[in-house]
């Protein structure tokens, strides 16, 4: 061994401790394995919890020997050494004592985990010796020493998941017992070991709404992998699942499971249908993998298969071409289950037959064909016994071109008398559209032959072009009259068709397969659930933007039937909007002004203005904004719509000046990249919970927490000294000081040891003042107030209370940390006092002039 490490470690020399990071990593990078199983005996000695000295010249060689070994990438040669020290720390207590003072052995253990795991998580044969060890101390209660190994055991199961799924159970037992962040890992290791993963699946799954949203997206992406797995496990979790359905953030990886669990058995969703379309209603991306679930329902009986069939056919009109095949094939499959189902349909199915889509077409003509094949079987079934004879190809047309004009010519019918009924709405007669929607009064059938034998007729023809006409002008007026919306694929004309059975959705889904109650799965979002995302769809002909879905701005006409239609969107949502924005009310502030800032070659930034709504006779921000600078406009901006049309009596317009106003700083930043234009910015899904986190947690960062206090009577934002005008009083009181009492100063230069150094600072009119003990506080330099440019806290992720604080001048930037959790009191008394340092700043400079 080295002769200075030798002298230092026998002798316990603090005084030539410091010498060693003056030795070069060349001359001991092969004594310090030899010097870490030193430092081993003396941090095991009886002795060692009450000697100081030995605590420090432990922390100093552990400090030299962890560098080295990262500079000379050695670890592979010291790993066993290194470990064994790290092993013995589980012999002794590492829990935090009273004070939140971490004991000599978890500091020990902190600087060798990341010195283990730093740069060498890749490193298999380090791993197989570091991971046993590593997983033990998930069970010692020290919550620093959890949050930091979960870290550091997620980068590990990148390269080695082989070896951490072998302590899959200890994994779990700390996930269950709070550990939440260890999720990460659950779905690196579930190839690896999956039986015993799904032994704890129930009670994983129990935790589920404890977690934060990150920790549920692992724990959804580990359900994902059982039920390709071992669907069945999951059964008796559907409820479950499907309330997990309403986060967008997660449903394609939930309806994923809930496909593969319908798959193996499908009997269990019959009681969730209702619950399933109110979901796509919102969220209609998801229908193309939903159909799956019900084609499996609709197989079970007839019963299930006419409900759910009926619901496919009517998502027809309304889908993109890219899921028209899925749900055509799931209509095949019930139609092959049970025959019978298709005629009722066969007729709107026939229109998708332009679809751009050729696995379309061909579904189609296979239906087309089916039904055509079934028809045959019955002329053969009611023909003469005496004469056995297959109907010609002549004949076979016939049938099917006057049963196809039969369909057709029913369907103008119902068209006209729609048409008509529409016109008389526009004329004011509201009860003549409701009696529409209720009553189908289809023209008598008109069909036609022709000894030739031809497919189509001259007067068919003429029958296909005018609906053709009447279907295109009636998907115009059906944007412009039903106050709902929805984009058209491209290169494809909407055709609204009449439906036989007329389905509602969710309510008349749960009466087709025999359940008389109502849905109560999904408890969670029914309260903002407006009345026009419930409507039926009358007769085929109404086509609605779904509550959660964005896709309005391409549908809306040019010109001014676009405000028109935005204006009938917003009616139809008003209680929406208002639900929402009550519901963020007391967690995200609305801006009174926001404007984006252009820079040439730099992210334009947003610049939020906030004031205090009482704006008493002292009030911090009546005159003078708050301002927050902003990266994040986007969801800034959708908020900002939304409070203007929480606020109106009446539906907003496009030509309103606040809307302008927020038009043109959208237009502003979308200058540097990016195709979404307003209309579909305001239009969209409303901003998740996941969105809500990020701007909270952009107000923590700024201490806007601080300077404004929630009134929950009032329902809006006041400034603190609003809201406690007694501290003004302080402020005004003389000589007396508006706060004091000892802080913990963090020194700028690193140091090994007292990186917080104790001051007593008192707070007096337009000083700041401090010293080492509260006598003698007038001989020290103060901080002068009126050079501070803002004050601030310094919290972790989440809104708890702080413990320190930031004070920002031209030149320099103080880290102060508070005792008793008065870090806020701090930052309010600096702010008060910095702003009135300020105010007699710009007035004296006023009288001089």
């Amino acid at each position: 061994m080295h002769e200075l490490f030798a002298q230092v470690l026998s002798r316990r020399d603090l005084s030539r401790a410091g010498d060693l990071f003056a030795i070069p990593d060349s001359s001991i990078v092969n004594d310090l394995s030899e010097a870490l199983f030193y430092i081993e005996k003396i941090s095991s000695s009886e002795d060692y919890l009450r000697n100081d000295n030995d605590q420090a010249v432990v922390e100093i060689c552990i400090t030299r020997v962890t560098t080295a070994i990262r500079d000379t990438a050695s670890i592979e040669q010291h790993a066993h050494a290194l470990v064994s020290l790290w092993d013995s720390c589980l012999q002794h207590n590492l829990r935090p004592s009273a004070r939140d003072e971490d004991p000599p052995h978890a500091k020990i253990a902190s600087d060798i985990m990341s010195c283990l795991f730093m740069q060498n998580y890749n490193k298999k044969n380090v791993m197989k010796l570091v991971l046993p060890v590593a997983v033990r101390f998930l069970q010692q209660g020290n919550r620093e020493i959890c949050r930091n190994m979960s870290s550091y055991l997620s980068l590990a199961a990148i390269d080695n998941a082989e070896l951490l799924a072998t302590h899959s159970n200890i994994l779990i037992r700390s996930i269950i017992n709070g550990n939440r962040s260890l999720t990460r890992i659950l779905p690196q290791i579930y190839s690896e070991k999956p039986e015993e993963i799904n032994a704890y699946v129930s009670h994983l799954l129990a935790i589920l709404p404890l977690c934060d949203e990150t920790d549920q997206t692992y724990l959804i992406q580990l359900t994902s992998q059982v039920a390709k797995h071992s669907p069945k496990l999951l059964i008796e979790h559907i409820p479950l699942l499907i309330c997990n359905l309403t986060n967008s953030n997660t449903s394609q990886t939930v309806l994923t499971a809930l496909t593969e669990i319908a798959a193996v058995d499908a009997a269990p969703f019959t009681r969730f249908l209702g619950d399933l379309t109110a979901i796509i209603d919102r969220q209609p991306a998801l229908l193309s993998m939903a159909v799956k679930i019900f084609g499996a329902v609709g197989r079970l009986n007839q019963e299930t298969g006419r409900a759910c069939m009926a619901y496919m056919v009517d998502q027809l009109p309304m889908v993109d071409q890219t899921a028209l095949p899925a749900i055509l094939i799931e209509i095949k499959s019930i139609s092959d289950q049970h025959e019978g189902l298709l005629g009722a349909h066969i007729a709107q199915i026939s229109l998708q037959a332009d679809s751009s889509s050729t696995a379309a077409r061909m579904i189609i003509q296979q239906l087309q064909d089916d039904m055509m094949n079934r028809k045959n079987q019955q002329l053969k079934s009611s023909s003469s016994h005496d004469i056995v004879k297959a109907p010609s190809p002549t004949v076979m047309k016939k049938s099917s071109t006057m049963e196809l004009d039969r369909s057709i010519t029913d369907m103008v019918g119902r068209r006209q008398h729609y048409r008509k009924q529409t016109k008389a709405s526009h004329r004011g007669s509201a009860e003549i559209l409701g009696s529409s929607q209720t009553a189908s009064t289809p023209s008598p059938p008109r069909t036609s032959s022709s000894p030739e034998g031809k497919s189509i007729t001259s007067s068919q023809q003429s029958v296909i072009g005018r609906m053709d006409m009447m279907s295109t002008a009636e998907s115009r007026t059906s944007l412009q009259t039903s106050g709902s919306n929805l984009t058209p694929p491209k290169g494809r004309v909407i055709r609204p068709v009449a439906s036989p059975t007329s389905p509602s959705r969710s309510w008349d889904m749960q009466k087709r397969i025999g359940h008389k109650e109502t849905s109560a799965r999904i408890g969670s979002y029914s309260h903002i659930e407006s009345s026009s995302s419930r409507q039926p769809s009358h007769n085929g002909s109404s086509l609605r933007l779904p509550a959660a879905e964005g896709s309005m701005a391409a549908s809306l006409p040019v010109g001014g039937g676009r405000d028109s239609s935005l204006q009938q969107y917003l009616s139809k949502r008003q209680k929406e909007i208002s639900s929402y924005m009550d519901s963020i009310r007391s967690q995200i502030p609305i801006p009174e002004e926001f404007t984006v800032h252009e820079a040439a070659g730099h992210r334009p930034v947003g610049k939020l203005d906030f004031y205090c709504s009482k704006r008493a006779s002292h009030c911090l921000y009546s005159d003078r904004p708050y301002t927050l600078k902003t990266k994040e406009i986007q969801p800034w901006i959708h908020l900002k719509f939304l409070h203007l049309q929480a606020t109106s009596p009446t539906p907003v317009s496009l030509d309103d000046r606040a809307v302008q106003s927020l038009r043109k700083n959208w237009e502003r930043q979308k200058a540097v990249g990016g195709t979404m234009t307003f209309l579909k910015l305001i239009t969209q899904n409303f901003p998740s919970l996941k969105v809500q986190q990020s701007l909270v947690h952009q107000l923590l960062r700024a201490s806007w927490y601080d300077m404004f206090t929630y009134d929950p009577q009032m329902g809006t934002w006041t400034c603190f000294l609003c809201s406690s005008p007694h501290k003004m009083d302080l402020l005004s009181a003389g000589e007396r000081p508006l706060i004091e009492g000892q802080l913990k100063e963090k020194r700028v230069r690193w140091k090994l040891f007292k990186r917080w150094r104790t001051r007593y600072f008192t707070l007096a009119g337009e000083q700041l003042l401090y010293a080492k003990t509260k006598i003698g506080i007038e001989t020290k330099s103060p901080i002068e107030l009126s050079k501070v440019q803002s004050v601030k806290t310094v919290r972790r992720r989440d809104r708890s209370i702080p413990r320190a604080f930031e004070i920002f001048t031209d030149d320099k930037t103080y880290t102060f940390k508070a005792k008793d959790g008065k870090a806020e009191q701090w930052v309010q008394c600096l702010t008060l006092a910095m702003r009135q340092a300020k105010t007699d700043e710009e007035a004296s400079n006023i009288s001089s002039q």
